[in-house]
């Protein structure tokens, strides 16, 4: 067992950001409400602001001095709290992904930071956030973690040779550009600006928010339409740059057996998963990228390692590639996986009447409503119908399915004009609900919901009409490879 270490300093500047991003609105409701000048309301405002202040950078110093970390060849522990302390003990074996973020000013001082996940925690964070360490501490933690079936010295370990990657794959600025292009969304982008803007009021004072609705109020019509383009314009713009910028020099590695992706400019973002932690694999097209043939490849795992404060808890492994070309390349990572695309069972036509039927009912109460509290301008809401109608078909036509093998379940299904092919090893096939209404069993038809493991909770895909003859044979197949 190592002896018990602090985090390196820089630790308590990233402490004093994560609260200050957590509290930003705070800070700027104070700034604007304190007087500045010489009477004792004056005084008694900078006054509980020098207190606040103090407290705020206090906090991040106790947690400094307070958070300790140690290891040896078989487990991580780390030790942190001031009142009641707490001791996280992590065996390696229980380990389920490992990653390492490094900011381009922590580069030159060879600092970076490691989050350590396992399959047992529910909060949607890491068990083991060790914010600044040196990279070679954290390099020799993987390589513990790596070697933890062995008995192997933490002497000896960082002799040992680099071991060459079975399989690599290196993003070219064309398709990382073009995953940019297809990725952006100008409603996401309005919508986060929005919001923003609608915040500002809360915490503005109120001269400030009557001159700038007083500017607003009187804008001609083409200089409002001009500023929303512009606005539209520049989320898109931004949006582009994000990706670019978060996915920049994306590498995907195999070694030992275990993925590793390392992407990013400002800040390079490493993790490193098992295969046999993965639960599925995601091959995902919006109707964009289905036009363009291509496809975006994601595993999913047992984990929020991939997950940062706008993505999801899937572990990007390849952001764009041909359509022709992606089975061989990912099987080259992935073994279990097919070399070819398999052929799948789709939906006959005339069930899509049941996936439209149910989009246009759903969009008939917020149609309903626009038209009785916005008329007669709501009557335009009636173009959703026509949404909603395309929803559903392009749903009904994307519902597919195959067996591989015995070993493999393949799933498609339709989301918001985005097809999603999965990939699921029937060991990691949590349940299969097998359902169907009373009005269903006189058509012949059933439901099937199969469930996995999906970050910190559960997935559930589910296949909507099929006949009760493939309903019953994929549900028997998975009771028959758990008997």
């Amino acid at each position: 067992m190592t002896k018990a270490s602090h985090l390196h300093p820089f630790s308590i500047i990233g402490f004093i950001y994560k609260n200050l991003r957590s509290t930003w609105y705070l800070w700027i409701y104070m700034f604007f409400n304190v007087k500045f000048d010489n009477t004792a309301d004056s005084l008694i405002s900078l006054a509980e602001l020098a207190a606040v202040l103090l407290v705020f950078i206090m906090m991040p110093i106790v947690r400094y001095y307070c958070l300790t970390y140690e290891f040896n060849d078989n487990s991580l522990t780390i030790h942190s709290g001031l009142f009641v302390r707490q001791h996280n003990h992590i065996p390696y074996s229980r380990i389920q992904t490992i990653q390492h973020k490094q900011w381009f000013f922590l580069k030159p001082f060879n600092l970076e930071s490691l989050a350590i996940e396992t399959a047992g925690h529910n909060d949607g964070k890491a068990e083991a956030q060790l914010a600044v360490i040196p990279v070679k501490t954290a390099h020799l933690i993987e390589q513990l973690n790596r070697r933890s079936s062995q008995v192997v010295s933490t002497e000896t370990i960082e002799a040992d040779h680099v071991v060459e990657p079975q399989a690599v794959y290196d993003i070219t600025a064309n398709d990382l550009s073009l995953y940019a292009i297809t990725s952006v969304g100008l409603i996401p982008a309005l919508i986060a600006v929005g919001s923003i803007m609608s915040q500002l009021d809360r915490f503005l004072p109120d001269h400030y928010v009557k001159a700038a609705n007083n500017y607003f109020n009187h804008l001609s019509l083409s200089i409002a339409l001009l500023l929303f383009v512009l606005i539209a314009i520049l989320s898109l713009i931004v949006s582009y740059l994000r990706i670019v910028l978060r996915y920049y020099h994306f590498q995907l590695t195999k070694t030992d057996q275990k993925l590793t992706t390392i992407g990013g400019f400002f800040q390079r973002n490493t993790v490193t998963t098992p295969i046999n932690r993965i639960q599925a694999v995601c091959i995902k097209q919006s109707i964009l990228r289905q036009w363009l043939k291509l496809a975006t490849v994601n595993t999913i795992i047992a984990s929020n390692a991939a997950k940062s404060e706008d993505d999801h808890d899937d572990l990007l492994v390849i952001p764009v590639i041909s359509n022709k070309l992606v089975f061989n390349k990912i099987h080259a990572f992935i073994s279990w996986l097919p070399a070819i695309n398999p052929n799948l069972n789709h939906l006959s036509v005339n069930k899509s009447y049941y996936f439209i039927r149910n989009a246009v009912i759903i969009s008939l109460l917020p149609i309903g409503l626009a038209i009785y509290f916005w008329r007669p301008f709501g009557y335009a809401a009636l173009l959703l119908l026509a949404v909603a109608a395309s929803l559903g078909y392009y749903k009904s036509r994307q519902t597919a399915f195959a067996q591989v093998g015995d070993q493999q379940l393949v799933l498609q299904v339709g989301r918001l004009w985005t097809k999603e092919l999965y990939f699921l090893p029937w060991q990691n096939i949590q349940s299969i609900n097998y359902h169907r209404t009373v009005w269903m069993v006189h058509k012949n038809l059933a439901h099937l919901t199969i469930n996995i493991r999906h970050g910190n909770s559960n997935q559930a895909i589910q296949l909507r009409y099929l006949s009760d003859q493939t309903a019953n044979s994929i549900y028997n197949w998975y009771l028959r490879r758990h008997a």
